[in-house]
Order: structure tokens, then C-alpha cells, then sequence
């Protein structure tokens, strides 16, 4: 195999972004641990769920390093391979949409009903999340609640949907989920606030002003306590 050849593949690993899967994919894992799952009836679902979540978690993270070229580019970010010139753009466009289609075919084909139209939602979102002309990303405040959706709580409702249909008490915790995806969100927006002011990335960070970012911070994190609280 050619340096090049490894060099390419070495650039759609980094666009996958497969390290910074394990907090999303324990949050699917949650779910379906509470609606009964990993036990041995359920070895071959679980081995079904891990693909289907790959293969949306690989869309979710390699579409928004395409669509985060320019940005990348002005700011001098390193770590997005498309930007540094490692892969193409069309090269990492299609292998994302292409996990999205096998993703979304085979929660069709393994689960079907409720987890499939979930999927589809999570597919949907995070499609919305980073490409233009919706993009969700600069358009605050739907960046920080889709974020809290297709990076939250629809990943834990959609690991418990492929066991049972969540009830009430499930609801809630997607609900503390949804808050906790958004204050993790509100934190990587203080942290690169400067970088995105710089770049004209408009966050909801930098469209109510860092301070009352660092309030709203603040007040969500008590607010996901009180529904631990609750549940």
C-alpha cells in the first residue's frame, strides 16, 4: 500500500472522529441498558445497535467537518483533515452520506417502527445541525437545542426504544439528557468564543454575549440537577 494511499485513509479515520464517539455512544448504551438490554436474549440486538449508532455517529461527525471547512481554514484549525489537505471534500462527502444511508437502511431493516423513524430524526437533525442552507450550527438559538436532540436525548431514547416504549419516568431523563447535551454544548462555545468571533461563526454564545452565556450555563446546570432531583 502506497504513502499516499495510507496517508488518505489515515484522513478519513481522523474525519470519522471515532475517539470522540464514547460519550454518545454510552448515551445510547443508557438507554438500552434501562429498557433491559445486553443481556444474552439480546446479544445479536446489541451487536445491531452498535452498528446502526456507528454508522449515524460517523455521519454526524465527518458531514460537520465538511461543512466546517471554511471556518476551519480561517481560524487555522489542524485537527479537521479535509482543511489541512489530507482528504477531499467530495472524498469525505460521500462517505458520510454514505454511512447515513447504510445507517438508516439497516435500523429499517433490524428494528423498524418507533427506533427507525428515531434514526431517521437523529439522521435528520444532524444533517440540519451542519449543512447549509439550515445550517443549525450558526443559527442560535437551534444550535444549542438540536444539539441537545441529535447529541442527546434522542440517542438515549432511540438505545431504549429498540427494547421496549418509553415511559413517563423515561421521558424524564431524556429530558435531563436534553438539558445536559446543551450545557456541554454552552461550555465548547465559551471555550471558543474568541476563535469564533474571529472566524464569524455565530454561536449562541456569540450572539448573547459571553456573559450571559456563562449565566445561562449556570442556570441549566441547576436545572439538571432538579430533574435528577425529581427522578
Amino acid at each position: 500500500m502506497s504513502v499516499e494511499v495510507l496517508t488518505r485513509v489515515k484522513g478519513h479515520y481522523q474525519n470519522l472522529r471515532i475517539i470522540d464517539w464514547r460519550a454518545y455512544v454510552a448515551m445510547v448504551l443508557f438507554g438500552y441498558l434501562l429498557a433491559g438490554g445486553l443481556g444474552i436474549f439480546y446479544h445479536q440486538t446489541t451487536l445491531y445497535l452498535m452498528i446502526t449508532t456507528s454508522c449515524y455517529l460517523a455521519f454526524a461527525f465527518s458531514v460537520n467537518n465538511c461543512f466546517d471547512l471554511k471556518e476551519d481554514i480561517k481560524s487555522g484549525k489542524t485537527n479537521n483533515p479535509i482543511a489541512v489537505g489530507l482528504i477531499s471534500f467530495e472524498e469525505a462527502l460521500i462517505i458520510s452520506l454514505g454511512t447515513a444511508i447504510l445507517g438508516g437502511v439497516l435500523s429499517y431493516i433490524w428494528f423498524g417502527g418507533v427506533p427507525s423513524l428515531l434514526f431517521m430524526l437523529l439522521l435528520l437533525l444532524a444533517f440540519a445541525y451542519s449543512v447549509p442552507p439550515l445550517r443549525f450550527k450558526s443559527r442560535p438559538p437551534f444550535d444549542t437545542l438540536s444539539h441537545g436532540l441529535f447529541f442527546g436525548a434522542l440517542l438515549f431514547l432511540f438505545g431504549f426504544a429498540v427494547i421496549s416504549e418509553p415511559s413517563p419516568t423515561i421521558l424524564l431523563i431524556a429530558l435531563s439528557i436534553f438539558v445536559y447535551s446543551i450545557t456541554i454544548e454552552l461550555k465548547n462555545h465559551i471555550k471558543d468564543y474568541y476563535s469564533d468571533l474571529s472566524a464569524g461563526t455565530i454561536t449562541t454564545a456569540c450572539w448573547i454575549g459571553i456573559d450571559k452565556t456563562r449565566k445561562l450555563f449556570r442556570v441549566l446546570v441547576y436545572l439538571h440537577f432538579f430533574i435528577l432531583v425529581a427522578l
